[in-house]
């Protein structure tokens, strides 16, 4: 059958902005969102719910050029510290 994982907001990969208060939002040394096990997120949803943490963001990356589409973007098993991306 199918295997199922399910992870919670504070050590999975994804981190959702409208679930955390902000005095619960930890950063690391640049800046970056991250979990209670010290690793990046690989996704942030609904980071504009929080002004402070969405003006960071468009400082840190707003400058950049946006890819059209996410096809560019390979995530393979290992690519990212701490998340097992094999589920």
């Amino acid at each position: 059958g199918t295997k199922v994982f399910i992870h919670n907001g504070q050590n999975g990969p994804v981190w959702t902005g409208e679930d955390v208060a902000a005095k619960d939002i930890i950063l690391d040394s640049e800046d970056h969102v991250i979990n209670q096990d010290g690793y990046q997120y690989a996704v942030l949803r609904r980071y504009d719910q929080h002004q402070e943490l969405w003006k960071s963001l468009q400082l840190q990356f707003g400058r950049r050029r946006i890819p059209p589409d996410c096809s560019s973007f390979e995530v393979e098993d290992g690519d990212m510290q701490g998340h097992d991306l094999t589920h």
